[in-house]
């Protein structure tokens, strides 16, 4: 992977692994001068963990991680790049879809291509699977209160910030992914600086290009 920081094994086996996930800390160079600035005393919540580059970062650098992943391909590749590289903290994968309750969702994975992000809520009566629902609050009743979040869920990170009222009002800082659509991200916001996580920045550009969709941004807790 291309992290100055050290040597971090990833099989790449398509275009998309070898585009966006071997090439991760091109894609947000921002997210990855933030994860360098962790280490082992922190607990990083990795929500859309996809095939890991973010949280082989962290525990590269010693952090624990939890990384949550809803689609099957992608946490099969996740654990495939972690068992290939000696890390300095551990690394917890969940299989779940992030959200407001635990309750199992039907969803459907429109991709079966390692590194892709592609899954969807489906209606009541059709889907490829079901996963469970897992929450913020649920997540660190049981691996412990996160210091660190990092989100990316395409148009679902409103639903996981809503499951996180106990757990977000301890976390330090929050890296998001979100959508421009003005409901997520206005609620996002909202949410946010209610537990007392303001905008600190934010990026819209890659290579001095606009990102089209998105906006990433990070939160930190006043000190």
């Amino acid at each position: 992977m291309d992290y100055a920081g050290g040597s971090i094994l990833m099989r790449a086996e398509t275009e998309i692994e070898r585009r966006w996930r071997l090439q991760a800390c091109r894609k947000e160079p921002w997210t990855a001068t933030w994860l360098d600035m962790i280490g082992p005393d922190d607990l990083l919540f990795n929500v859309g963990a996809c095939v890991g580059s973010y949280a082989l970062i962290a525990a590269y650098r010693g952090a624990r991680v939890v990384a949550v992943e809803a689609s099957p391909i992608n946490a099969g590749r996740l654990a495939e790049n972690v068992s290939s590289n000696i890390l300095a903290g551990p690394i917890v994968l969940v299989l779940g879809v992030c959200g407001p309750s635990e309750e199992p969702l039907r969803m459907l994975l429109g991709s079966q291509i390692p590194g892709a992000a592609d899954i969807k809520v489906a209606g009541a009566a059709v889907g490829d699977l079901v996963l469970p629902g897992v929450t913020l609050d649920g997540l660190a009743d049981t691996y412990g209160q996160p210091t660190h979040l990092l989100i990316d869920v395409d148009g679902g990170e409103l639903n996981v910030l809503r499951g996180g009222s106990e757990a977000l009002a301890y976390v330090r800082e929050v890296m998001l992914e979100c959508s421009t659509d003005p409901r997520i991200a206005e609620g996002c916001r909202a949410i946010l600086t209610e537990a007392g996580l303001p905008v600190v920045e934010t990026w819209d550009q890659r290579d001095g290009v606009k990102i089209e969709g998105v906006t990433y941004s990070l939160h930190r807790r006043a000190t």
